[in-house]
């Protein structure tokens, strides 16, 4: 479901705040529904990271990326499971490499 369609009750995003995201797993999303401004609190610790990742995901899609704060976009979800095993695999790489010349 798109933020917006909660029936007719029409949801305007203008902020969404990442400084915390990296290191706590807390993003702020502030909004404005029914002439009224709230803030949505996005915690890895009360949702699983996974679903977290594509609420973020889900949000950036729906706000201009001027409006988002404290970091980069989230990229596309199952994206970085990729890339950390691609680091940990470079890092594996790098160390057997690394044996292998002091063998020599």
């Amino acid at each position: 479901m798109r933020v917006g369609d909660n029936h007719s009750r029409a949801i305007r995003l203008s902020r969404l705040t990442r400084s915390a995201w990296r290191d706590k797993g807390i993003a702020r999303i502030k909004y404005e529904q029914d002439g009224r401004k709230r803030v949505f609190v996005v915690d890895d610790f009360k949702f699983v990271r996974k679903e977290a990742d594509e609420i973020l995901y889900e949000i950036e899609g729906q706000i201009d990326m001027q409006r988002i704060v404290g970091g980069p976009p989230e990229l596309p979800p199952g994206h970085q499971v990729a890339e950390a095993s691609d680091a940990a695999e470079s890092t594996d790489e790098a160390a057997a490499d690394t044996a292998t010349r002091g063998a020599e």
